[in-house]
């Protein structure tokens, strides 16, 4: 069961690689129907020895599975590998792959390598952890992976982060890394007489997921070790491919998408900043505006005392002046009454 969309973009580029032969020198396999599986050890790197006896780095076919705890990521792995314990699976909801590990097989004439990550959503680890397992899950697949398998899980409830799933591949990879994405719906045998289709439909979100990825998805049933269903998978691998401007996502592109997020992050440390400035002016300037209300009733208030003092003054004098009028007033008047009698006495007698 896959899709492809028919608006994925027209651009022409390598399509991955064709079938390799192997030697056997100093490597131990086990045939498996249509696989021949090395053994390898978890985080181990290809050894220029392996390289010259499996065919170089640019001759295998590298996956990279993400997604969600739970999501089945390991049990992809081990399907895609024809194994059953490449990848410890552990139906809890608690992460099984705490590291990026890669593993290994010959695949349908194929070399596949596929790394594991951790589930992007997990809470054990911090920024710092996270960032250095995403380096390392670059360096297991150099000079870069051909394709990220965002693995979501049918028959339970879409999440929110499954549907910023895609976009979390695209924040840490890079926008480029979204033409290498392909969708790979599992557990497809909880769905009874439910068909994939059926489940797209009647989720706007997962068609969005779906959509962002080109229309690219495909269903696993990890309970049969089916090489039919691998084999869809690499087709769609290839058709993807072709229609890509780079035969796989590059370190240049990650890079790139690096320096971008470490802008983003600096542009974002700038604006907490700013804000945290922003808040101490504000706070020092109500400080301020408190302190010059304050000093300002405090001279309000010596100003107010002083006119008390000076206006009880003035109103003390008032009053002196009302009460003592009359009394000054009956003094200047009786002198002047008796002046007068004074000057009229004098007249009469000059008269005489």
């Amino acid at each position: 069961m896959a899709g492809v969309s028919d608006r994925a973009p027209l651009l022409r580029g390598t399509s991955a690689p064709g079938p390799q032969t192997s030697c056997k020198k100093n490597r131990r396999y086990v045939k498996k129907s249509h696989y021949l599986v090395v053994e390898g050890h978890e985080n181990e790197t290809l050894s220029q020895e392996r390289d010259q006896c499996m065919g170089s780095s640019e001759d295998e076919l590298r996956i990279v599975t993400v997604g969600r705890t739970g999501s089945g990521k390991s049990s992809t792995g081990n399907t895609i590998l024809g194994r059953t314990n490449a990848f410890k699976e552990d139906p809890s909801p608690n992460s099984v792959t705490k590291q990026c590990i890669k593993k290994h097989a010959e695949v349908s004439g194929r070399r596949v390598s596929v790394i594991d990550c951790p589930g992007n959503f997990d809470t054990f680890m911090d920024d710092n952890q996270f960032k250095t397992e995403i380096e390392k899950c670059i360096d297991l697949s150099v000079p870069g992976p051909h394709v990220f398998l965002q693995v979501i899980r049918l028959g339970v409830r879409f999440t929110e982060e499954e549907e910023n799933a895609v976009e979390w591949i695209k924040r840490n990879f890079g926008e480029q890394a979204s033409l290498y994405t392909i969708v790979l719906f599992t557990h497809v045998d909880d769905l009874g007489n439910r068909r994939v289709e059926d489940c797209i439909a009647q989720c706007p979100k997962l068609r969005n997921v779906i959509e962002t990825c080109g229309g690219r998805y495909l269903a696993f049933n990890n309970k049969v070790r089916e090489n039919s269903q691998v084999k869809k998978l690499l087709k769609l691998i290839d058709k993807m491919l072709k229609l890509n401007p780079k035969p796989f996502y590059t370190n240049d592109m990650y890079k790139k998408a690096q320096k971008r997020i470490e802008e983003e992050e600096r542009m974002r440390q700038e604006e907490i900043k700013r804000k945290e400035e922003e808040v101490k002016w504000k706070q020092d300037e109500e400080i301020r505006r408190k302190r010059e209300k304050k000093e300002k009733q405090v001279s309000i208030g010596t100003m107010i005392g002083g006119g008390l003092m000076v206006a009880g003054g003035v109103t003390a004098g008032v009053v002196a002046e009302i009460v003592l009028a009359p009394v000054i007033i009956g003094v200047v008047g009786a002198a002047g009454l008796i002046s007068a009698i004074g000057y009229f006495v004098k007249l009469k007698t000059r008269e005489q």
